[in-house]
């Protein structure tokens, strides 16, 4: 589906009928950070999501969930299929940008790509992933995102490869705290020669 010949989606169609959805992008936004967050379970974040999308919870049958959950990841994904190269959903890797983290640096390279203030303007989520997608190689979101996800050639100059390490662990998103306990945890037991199942179970 494509966004120069369609109409931008604000409502879904479910068992026939078109439900009305918030489709600012500031929403998506939200449901991208709950799905990532491991301290909420998988029907806290089903539940969230719906309430986020539709208001509230306007389906009775379990059937007619499904097809609104289908809905929801079309329209998540843009209208695009599921990408089969390892990307997320979004269109973006996990380890490349993060909404909360990288906040500054997406409203800063928006100012200065398309003089567009993300603080007050009103952008249907498909609109602001296209033009995420294409922000310039030289913002700082971009110089950043390049630093995370560069492969470290192991043929490269000692110097060099120092360089882009330093860089990779300056800009790294940081972990949540579930995942930083969690190695502490792991850590503790390899070093006292525990049973590593205790942590992982």
């Amino acid at each position: 589906m494509s966004i120069l010949t369609n109409p931008l989606p604000k409502m879904l169609r479910i068992s026939g009928k078109f439900y009305p959805i918030a489709s600012d992008f500031r929403t998506w936004i939200l449901i991208t950070e709950l799905i990532e967050d491991p301290e909420m379970t998988d029907r806290e974040k089903l539940d969230t999501t719906a309430v986020l999308v539709f208001g509230s919870y306007p389906f009775e049958s379990w059937d007619e969930w499904i097809e609104a959950y289908q809905q929801i990841l079309w329209f998540y994904r843009c209208g695009r299929e599921p990408q089969d190269d390892g990307s997320q959903d979004g269109g973006s890797s996990a380890d490349a940008f993060s909404f909360e983290y990288d906040a500054d640096y997406i409203y800063a390279a928006f100012m200065s790509a398309y003089h567009i203030d993300l603080t007050a303007q009103t952008l249907h989520w498909w609109q602001f992933m296209a033009l995420l997608r294409a922000i310039p190689g030289d913002t700082e979101l971009s110089r950043i995102i390049g630093y995370r996800t560069m492969e470290i050639d192991p043929d490269m100059p000692r110097k060099q490869k120092q360089h882009y390490q330093e860089m990779k662990e300056l800009f790294a998103i940081p972990r949540s705290k579930a995942e930083r306990e969690l190695e502490k945890s792991l850590t503790d037991v390899l070093m006292n020669g525990g049973d590593i199942t205790t942590v992982l179970s």
